[in-house]
């Protein structure tokens, strides 16, 4: 059953590239929605070991993309659509899209002792996203995610180098930074660069009221982990459970601490650990220590770079009114984080705004019936669309300053004691 869907998915891709060649958005469309149809089939047919089936559901997500993606081009009518495909050439990306992420190689062995001779050895590339998302999918924070790629990445693409200067890579990361910044798209992101499966959870469902529960919920949530034996673990809100422990000791801190250092002992388990959290300061320094999750990134703000990209890829292939400033709008969004300025789920400024073209637009068709000359004419969004919308969505800098400052606080501290390598964060 397996092979037959996954030969069925080849001709499928392969339908779709030559639609997309031809510029036929709706034949795209139909190809993508069968696919998902596919992929759904595979996840649900129970053959697909636990490690594989990010990869396949990272795909599922793709091709809904692509497929609202291929319908909205081909409401655009065929001179809008071809403007747009030689803007954005959508051949291109979809070729892209349609590659099979193949399976991440097995991680070299590390030397008990002593150093490692230099190995003739092709480097691992970089690989396809289980998650649907690379680090190039994340605007702005360079240096943030220079330091991922030196300290998580590039040990497992080139170890060879790595254990030849004696470099250890680390166990993980923090990510700090108010809410809506993109905490949880960066760990997603990693675990695409890596090709590894994705385990989310929010470390808040792991306290519980009752006497060593909590500690029990921990020892399971690192035997999940250690199953999968090479995934990027992402545990959201750690600061309900890893917060300081002053004078009192904390068994569930301590129980954190015990798993994460038992791990790292172990020679045929690769976990990579991402904490996220929106009061840094609230942290066991002992989590944080060297040796342990030794490296935090601020995902702060995003700055007017990052804003125009975030801004221009969101509005990449809509329907502009002439009288629509993308300069405008990213001088008036200082503030806002990405979530506020555009997010896959709405809500954002670019989403509130193509979302009061889209009432016009619903508005104006529902007196009329298919085939008629004004069934399928655009309706362009606005200036006056973003005003309506820049009014709805307010910023976290306004909601909650006071977590703001506190953590670029915490992140200039972090950077004048050589810790944080991420300033341009802001």
């Amino acid at each position: 059953m397996l092979h037959g869907l996954i030969e069925r998915e080849e001709g499928l891709k392969a339908a779709a590239l030559r639609a997309a060649d031809a510029g036929d958005w709706q034949g795209v469309a139909s190809m993508a929605k069968e696919l998902q149809a596919v992929y759904r089939a595979i996840l649900a047919s129970g053959a697909v070991p636990a490690p594989e089936s990010a990869r396949w559901e990272g795909l599922l997500e793709r091709w809904t993309r692509l497929e609202a993606e291929a319908v909205r081009k081909a409401a655009l009518g065929p001179a809008r659509a071809a403007a747009a495909a030689k803007a954005s050439a959508p051949e291109a990306v979809l070729r892209l899209s349609i590659e099979t992420a193949p399976p991440a190689p097995a991680p070299a062995p590390v030397p008990v002792s002593g150093p490692a001779p230099a190995q003739a050895c092709s480097p691992v590339p970089a690989a396809k996203s289980a998650t649907g998302v690379t680090l190039a999918d994340v605007k702005g924070l360079e240096a943030a995610k220079q330091a991922v790629m030196d300290a998580l990445v590039n040990p497992v693409r080139h170890p060879d180098i790595y254990r030849t200067l004696k470099i250890k890579n680390g166990k993980g990361l923090l990510l700090y930074g108010p809410p809506g910044t993109g905490k949880t798209m960066f760990a997603r992101a990693v675990a695409g660069e890596l090709g590894l499966p994705f385990i989310y959870k929010k470390m808040s469902e792991l306290k519980d009221k009752y006497v060593g529960e909590s500690e029990k919920n921990v020892s399971r949530l690192f035997e999940e982990a250690q199953s999968h034996k090479r995934c990027v673990v992402f545990l959201d809100e750690c600061e309900s459970i890893l917060r300081k422990r002053g004078n009192q000791k904390i068994n569930v801190v301590e129980q954190f601490l015990a798993e994460l250092d038992g791990f790292g002992t172990r020679r045929d388990v690769q976990l990579f650990l991402i904490l996220a959290t929106n009061r840094p300061w609230l942290i066991d320094s002992a989590v944080t220590r060297s040796g342990r999750i030794g490296l935090a990134v601020h995902v702060g703000l995003p700055d007017a770079e990052t804003r125009r990209a975030i801004v221009s890829a969101a509005l990449e292939g809509v329907p502009l009114a002439p009288d629509v400033d993308v300069e405008s709008i990213v001088a008036r969004t200082e503030g806002y984080s990405g979530a506020e300025l555009h997010h896959g789920d709405g809500g954002g400024v670019c989403d509130e705004a193509a979302m009061e073209a889209s009432r016009r637009w619903v508005k104006r068709r529902e007196p009329l019936r298919p085939g008629d000359p004004e069934w399928n004419r655009v309706e362009e969004v606005t200036a006056a669309d973003f005003e309506t919308a820049l009014e709805k969505v307010v910023p976290v800098s306004r909601k909650d300053p006071e977590i703001v400052r506190k953590n670029r606080e915490f992140s200039l501290s972090n950077a004048a004691a050589g810790e944080d390598g991420d300033p341009e964060a802001d």
